[in-house]
């Protein structure tokens, strides 16, 4: 699957990744969704849109018992009445709606601070110390940065990628209602 790096126009306009976060939010905030993350590439020829969502006010861990099907389909709906109603020229898209799963990406202070205590596996951008990535438990995140045990602090503008990261054993007990 390629990337696009241009997703498609938009009432004339070349959409970005961006510009698209920046669409969607208002519709699924107004739904009770959080943007949780967006990927948008190719596949055979046609638009490929993955929207990730979670609970609008989802503040710990466990909160609202996670996304179900029920939450995709109406998520799936929405979006799909608004790139049908107010983007007529995009055929042939295909939109994909999920939860961002056990390995969830993290992107925002709000996320970072809603898994504290968590372990996280953070890639950089570029090297610190000879290399790009850490693993490390969610102490914080203020300001623009985020702190994890050993006494390390990234800037959220340096991480690549930050996905919680959890053992077999934990990933197991989730698995099993513990």
């Amino acid at each position: 699957m390629a990337a696009v790096k241009a997703a498609f126009f938009y009432k004339g306009i070349l959409m970005t990744r961006n510009e698209f976060e920046t669409l969607f939010t208002p519709i699924l905030e107004r739904t009770g969704y959080d943007l949780a993350d967006l990927k948008i590439s190719s596949q055979n020829k046609k638009l490929l849109i993955q929207v990730f969502i979670d609970h609008l006010n989802a503040e710990t861990a466990d909160a609202n018992g996670g996304i179900n099907f029920d939450d995709c389909e109406k998520v799936s709906a929405v979006l799909g009445d608004f790139l049908d109603n107010e983007i007529p020229g995009l055929d042939g898209y295909m939109l994909e709606i999920s939860s961002p799963g056990i390995d969830r990406i993290l992107k925002k202070e709000k996320d970072f601070n809603r898994f504290a205590g968590s372990e996280v596996k953070i890639k950089l951008k570029s090297p610190v110390e000879g290399t790009k990535v850490f693993y490390g438990g969610i102490i914080r995140c203020e300001n623009g940065v985020l702190y994890i045990t050993g006494s390390q602090q990234f800037n959220l503008s340096d991480i690549a990628e930050a996905r919680l990261h959890y053992s077999d054993e934990e990933i197991f007990k989730k698995n099993r209602g513990q």
